[in-house]
């Protein structure tokens, strides 16, 4: 039976007025979902493998945030938001930098202690300068590859030189024989690594967690004994450029709690006392 042209009208009507309301309530629905709200981390460098763990757990339990992370020297980090640059948490791998940059006023006043490390020695593979001991740092014709004294690293470097100068198994002017065999100085603990692994020295000082699975293999490892050694201190603040600090500070509440110290201690890292 043919329609009546009233009766196909209408039902034509209502067939495009049912597709149209299905087409505007999904790009409404899809409009109704909020963009991840963006969180850029400035991140000293030794935090890299560790912070790189935390962002796919961190997001899984904070769906409405996304993470950005950048990673240097933290002393480059902090002239970079000195001029301008933007981020929403800075994270220094020793006080001095934070007290810095709190100074300068690009981080809110409040910062977090949240992990500490040690130093070691790494030597290459093949030690072919015969290094067996923390004195032999100090032989004439030796290479070594420090961080800058700006650089925490370099800073913590320095004081474990002075501290061994101070002890009779070490000759008084240890500290100044150590630093005239330094060939170069690095922006950041990664480079030293990199420099000592492609064997363009003889040895160099970077934190314990720098000696990953990934160059375990190419590298010796010299232990520093805790009488001598520098307990590097991490510290996260929100810089005053957020425009989001609460949810810059779901990214810190994470480091501070248990499953993100878990994931720095699987990465050598020390833990802090719980926060109370």
């Amino acid at each position: 039976m043919r329609l009546k042209p009233s009766c196909f009208n209408l039902n034509m009507f209502l067939r495009v007025f049912f597709l149209s309301f299905l087409i505007s309530w999904n790009v409404q629905s899809e409009d109704d979902v909020p963009s991840p709200q963006p969180v850029t981390v400035y991140a000293a460098s030794s935090l890299t493998a560790a912070f790189e763990d935390m962002k796919e757990p961190f997001q899984f339990q904070n769906p409405g945030i996304a993470i950005t992370l950048s990673f240097g020297g933290s002393q480059q980090l902090r002239t970079q938001l000195e001029l301008g640059a933007r981020a929403d948490l800075y994270v220094a791998a020793d006080e001095r930098q934070m007290i810095l940059a709190q100074k300068s006023g690009i981080v809110r006043e409040a910062s977090e202690l949240f992990a500490q490390n040690t130093l070691i020695v790494i030597l290459p593979n093949q030690n072919s300068a015969k290094i067996e001991a923390l004195q032999d740092l100090a032989k004439p014709g030796i290479k070594i590859v420090l961080a800058a004294p700006e650089v925490p690293v370099g800073n913590y470097s320095r004081l474990f030189l002075e501290k061994a100068a101070q002890q009779s198994a070490f000759p008084t002017d240890y500290k100044e024989r150590v630093l005239a065999n330094v060939v170069s100085e690095e922006p950041n603990v990664k480079q030293v690594a990199a420099k000592v692994q492609l064997d363009e020295a003889d040895a160099g000082i970077v934190y314990g967690t720098d000696l990953t699975p990934e160059v375990a293999g190419k590298l010796k490892r010299l232990e520093i004994p805790a009488e001598l050694n520098q307990l590097a201190s991490y510290y996260i603040a929100v810089t005053k450029t957020c425009p989001e600090p609460k949810a810059a500070g779901k990214f810190i509440e994470f480091i501070l709690a248990e499953p993100g110290q878990k994931i720095l201690s699987n990465h050598g890292f020390i833990r802090v006392p719980k926060h109370h």
